[in-house]
């Protein structure tokens, strides 16, 4: 990378600095949202685990087991929004 002159550097304005940055800050945002989906995948996935043992268990707790079913509902449908929003936001990837 070749530097800018000193005098030059100074004088470069907020929105070229924010302008230049906008790659990496999208790049980092994206990343988030990988992140953001890997949580989500594993609250899923533990989730469906806790369903399986609660339908399991004698007596069966139709109360609890209703429960886990809707928290599970609620992170797939959470995590098809969260997919949704990726394909706008970044619809290249």
């Amino acid at each position: 990378m070749k530097l800018k002159p000193y005098a030059q550097a100074i004088l470069l304005s907020e929105k070229d600095e924010t302008a230049a940055l906008a790659p990496a800050r999208a790049a980092e945002t994206q990343a988030a949202l990988g992140m953001k989906r890997a949580q989500l995948t594993i609250e899923i996935s533990k989730k469906e685990t806790a369903v399986t043992q609660a339908s399991s268990r004698y007596p069966l707790d139709f109360g609890s087991l209703v429960i886990l079913l809707d928290d599970a509902e609620l992170l797939r449908r959470s995590l098809a929004q969260l997919d949704a929003v990726a394909a706008q936001l970044f619809p290249s990837a």
